[in-house]
């Protein structure tokens, strides 16, 4: 962990390296969004954006943790959106390690081959 300045409320404390501002303005950030999408529940996710100034990287991740509920069209949407993300990215990763399994059987299958074992 590292000591760091917050981007919001110039205060320091300690985060990981990804952490730009402190838990307490990562708080109040997302307090404002939830406000925002009660009252606001057929906000498109760009108007929510605009709206509350929050990045689009904060609301993702509270939506990937669970913290922001389904209720509006655009956080269902981006919860479907991370969804398909995550499922390619499984798919990719394990293309990735049967290519590497098949590779590794193919130069375990030459070696037996070019030493007569």
């Amino acid at each position: 962990m590292d000591e760091r300045i917050c981007e919001q409320c110039k205060n320091p404390f300690f985060a990981d390296v990804n952490n730009i501002i402190c838990n307490q303005c990562t708080e109040l950030l997302f307090d404002k969004v939830k406000l925002y999408i009660e009252e606001n529940e057929e906000a498109s996710m760009k108007q929510i954006i605009e709206d509350t100034g929050v990045a689009k990287k904060h609301i993702d991740q509270w939506i990937r943790e669970g913290r922001l509920e389904a209720k509006n069209k655009a956080i269902r949407d981006e919860m479907e959106k991370l969804r398909g993300l995550q499922k390619d990215l499984k798919s990719i990763l394990l293309d990735e390690n049967n290519n590497q399994q098949e590779n590794t059987q193919k130069q375990v299958q030459k070696f037996h081959l070019k030493h007569h074992i």
